[in-house]
């Protein structure tokens, strides 16, 4: 089934239970913005600035107890969000937000200019510091996977924000699509039953190896087993 990155990340909404997305409309989310008009099972809710869609998206995680998704458009539509990014990480609020991005052949990467295309920013490396993971999607084909490990990330732990930023050719290629919900806290339990066996391991049998190469050589096979 051929769908675009914006069908890919409307459906990745609904397999995490997305009821509302807040928002305040531009030209870098169009393709998301139009795709989510159609589906029937989400509310948008547009704000009349940025600022305000994160802050009811913060308040609406705090309520739910889940992870609230809130979208901007790139530039900044980006920045006016880092205000409510950053109290959603201080509080502890699961949130995962959509931020719109120039075309990838417009981003200014290397070269020695501050913008390149136009409202472009560079936000994954704004909110660094203020969001639990922030990713720059680069590859249609890693689009699902990485929605499935932002909503994870915002719950597991201490929870907190998670930032996706998608560049708008992204939004409108089109790719055979066979993804599945990856299922990443099965992943964080078997390796904390890892964690938890390398533990108990030490506690009882480092004082049985007579060298140290001996106790690399069995904590490399319990590692890997």
């Amino acid at each position: 089934m051929k769908l675009t990155g914006a069908q890919i990340i409307i459906k990745k909404l609904l397999e995490h239970n997305t009821r509302i997305v807040f928002e305040f409309p531009g030209g870098s989310i169009c393709p998301i913005l139009d795709e989510l008009t159609r589906a029937r099972k989400i509310k948008l809710l547009v704000s009349r600035h940025e600022q305000a869609a994160i802050h009811a998206a913060d308040a609406y995680a705090r309520l739910t107890k889940q992870p609230s998704v809130c979208m901007a458009t790139s530039g900044p539509g980006a920045s006016n969000l880092v205000t409510g990014i950053a109290n959603a990480y201080m509080d502890s609020a699961p949130m995962v937000i959509f931020t719109g991005q120039v075309a990838e052949w417009d981003l200014k990467k290397d070269r020695l200019v501050r913008q390149r295309g136009f409202q472009e920013l560079d936000i994954v490396s704004v909110v660094k510091s203020i969001t639990k993971a922030a990713y720059l999607v680069n590859n249609l084909s890693s689009l699902g996977p990485i929605i499935d490990r932002a909503f994870f990330i915002a719950e597991e732990g201490r929870p907190g924000p998670v930032l996706i930023d998608i560049p708008i050719n992204i939004q409108y290629t089109r790719i055979n699509y066979k993804g599945k919900k990856a299922n990443f806290k099965e992943k964080r339990l078997r390796a904390l039953a890892r964690r938890k066996a390398f533990i108990n391991f030490c506690h009882s049998h480092l004082g049985l190896f007579k060298t140290k190469s001996e106790m690399s050589a069995s904590l490399r096979t319990l590692i890997t087993a």
